[in-house]
């Protein structure tokens, strides 16, 4: 009998690397494109699951009033998952004005991601593989990653240096980054985006066709 494969969404599988990689830094962020990442103990902290809570709470059977605390805490921890914004379906993928100075601060390359926001500015999560790291070679490695960090704990995202608030003006936006598939959708050609994106990526994607010798 045929079974059916849905693929994780990206948000899933960050959760997954947290999960199976236990270090000091999550995975990522020590490949930020611009700015050192910040350390990532607060966030580890915020998001301790709740199974680690009630495991401390069968330690303490003796002490009501330690069992009535963590039983608050749970309150706290279903409140806050039931208030939480829905996921959006997709983001919007962004290139640097060439004459602002975003341009000049994210390293050129970098996959920039985000949202527009209520007071009309756009969040942006980016990525640039500063560091070399084999599994953000790519841009549309490099996309997923900084979504993977920007829809961390939606709305509040992973605490990261490699993000900014911006003026509409700063950005220009050409194409959509589909949270279900982490596919990349570019509504400009590629004659529009090789002064940033590379031509390497501009042929994984599927925007020229490979050079022939």
């Amino acid at each position: 009998m045929a079974l059916a494969y849905r693929r994780p969404s990206i948000v899933e599988i960050f959760h997954a690397h947290r999960q199976t990689r236990q270090k000091p830094h999550p995975p990522g962020l020590r490949s930020g494109s611009v700015r050192d990442p910040v350390h990532s103990g607060q966030a580890q902290r915020r998001f301790a699951s709740w199974s680690t809570e009630r495991a401390l709470s069968n330690t303490c059977s003796a002490d009501r009033n330690r069992c009535q605390i963590l039983s608050e805490v749970r309150l706290d921890y279903d409140r806050t998952v039931q208030l939480a914004d829905p996921t959006p379906n997709s983001l919007s993928i962004y290139l640097p004005n060439p004459e602002s100075e975003l341009s000049r601060l994210v390293m050129k390359g970098s996959a920039i991601v985000g949202l527009a926001q209520p007071d009309g500015r756009v969040l942006i999560h980016y990525e640039g593989n500063k560091l070399g790291v084999p599994e953000l070679r790519l841009f549309r490695q490099q996309a997923e990653r900084a979504a993977m960090r920007l829809l961390f704990n939606y709305p509040h995202g992973y605490p990261t240096r490699a993000r900014d608030v911006v003026e509409p003006r700063d950005v220009e936006l050409v194409g959509t980054l589909d949270v279900a598939s982490g596919q990349l959708h570019f509504s400009r050609p590629a004659t529009e985006l090789t002064w940033w994106i590379h031509e390497r990526d501009l042929m994984d994607l599927g925007l020229i066709a490979p050079a022939t010798g």
